[in-house]
């Protein structure tokens, strides 16, 4: 059984121990493992929070094996690297005595969270993407709507050229998962006058669409979709959620969004449907394996929008992320519950 980020009753024993080992840590400062460029940009305002920390900073000529921290920040740039992380999440996984990790991020569903969950090691997020994702999602979709591609290549042959576009007031699009990106999403969707389904496991009442279904409506829901929008973590029951039958119910010439994760989408399956125009256009910045490799025939399919991962890359959301992490920080000192603490599902969830 894999366990979550929750507390964990102990035996008196180990409960004495844990009480003795953190008397140790709060004397000497925590150890916390980050990158080059989160130590540079923000340990200034980690040692406002908390004066007796102690940086281990990923990749430096001080790293080696055996070496420890009491906690480990993956912040956005992480991510960023040529190997899209990989390095770093190696180093992470092998620290000693690591207690809680916190990701800018909104999910832990990566291998090395998993790893680190089965540790015992807690886990937390941020949620301070959402704005930053759905203007991305708003913007793939409307370019694909008003078909500005046609505008790109009319200008690049000098060529005055007018074609007629969708209005946003006369779609309908499909939300998958309704947490803080799905429902930014609906939002601004339903500020351009478009009608909004949403799919979410436990709806609240709350969310802003003009209709909410359950899972087991999702296949019900999408040939109504103009534009089908993937918000939803990575889990086993959405692992190639969008396969050759979810993608023969998309209405012909609609669009499809991914602002979540690769494993959501049979890629071959997709390609396979692009080319029948179900769906029109396929606007990606999540894949299967990243970096995409150049083999992959995405990247030269007509009819897939290819970005690296970067709907999350406002200008103000590392900052953001920041301020997230440096709240929690405080609280974990006074060993007070954490903002965004998660529970992963247990292994056998996914058998």
């Amino acid at each position: 059984m894999l366990l979550g980020a929750k507390h964990v009753l102990m035996a008196p024993r180990a409960e004495l121990a844990a009480s003795r080992a953190w008397c140790k840590l709060t004397s000497m400062g925590p150890r916390i493992f980050l990158s080059q460029m989160a130590y540079e940009r923000h340990w200034t305002d980690v040692e406002s929070v908390a004066p007796t920390a102690r940086a281990v900073v990923a990749g430096t000529a001080s790293w080696g094996n055996g070496r420890g921290a009491d906690l480990a920040w993956v912040t956005f740039d992480v991510w960023s690297t040529a190997d899209g992380g990989e390095q770093w999440f190696a180093e992470l996984v092998r620290l000693e005595g690591l207690q809680w990790c916190h990701t800018s991020g909104a999910g832990v569903d990566a291998a090395p969270y998993r790893v680190l969950g089965e540790r015992g090691v807690r886990l937390s997020t941020s949620h301070v993407t959402a704005d930053a994702v759905a203007d991305f999602a708003l913007r793939g979709a409307l370019d694909a709507l008003q078909g500005a591609g046609d505008w790109r290549e009319a200008q690049a042959e000098r060529a005055w050229r007018r074609h007629e576009f969708t209005e946003m007031f006369d779609t309908t699009w499909l939300v998958v998962g309704l947490g803080a990106i799905g429902q930014a999403v609906s939002r601004r969707a339903k500020a351009f006058g478009a009608r909004v389904i949403g799919c979410r496991r436990s709806p609240d009442g709350a969310e802003p669409c003009d209709l909410v279904v359950l899972p087991s409506g999702l296949a019900a829901a999408v040939p109504e979709a103009d534009v089908v929008v993937l918000a939803a973590p990575a889990t086993p029951d959405t692992r190639a959620l969008v396969d050759a039958g979810f993608l023969a119910t998309m209405k012909r010439g609609s669009i499809l969004v991914n602002v979540a994760r690769g494993a959501l989408v049979d890629e071959a399956a997709l390609i396979a449907a692009l080319d029948l125009g179900r769906p029109a256009v396929a606007i990606l910045d999540a894949f299967v394996e990243e970096p995409l490799p150049p083999s992959s025939p995405l990247w030269g399919h007509e009819r897939v929008v290819i970005t690296p991962h970067n709907a999350a890359s406002g200008r103000r959301t590392a900052d953001s992320a920041a301020r997230v992490f440096l709240a929690n920080l405080e609280r974990w000192q006074r060993r007070a519950p954490l903002e965004g603490e998660v529970v992963l599902e247990p292994l056998e969830a996914s058998t």
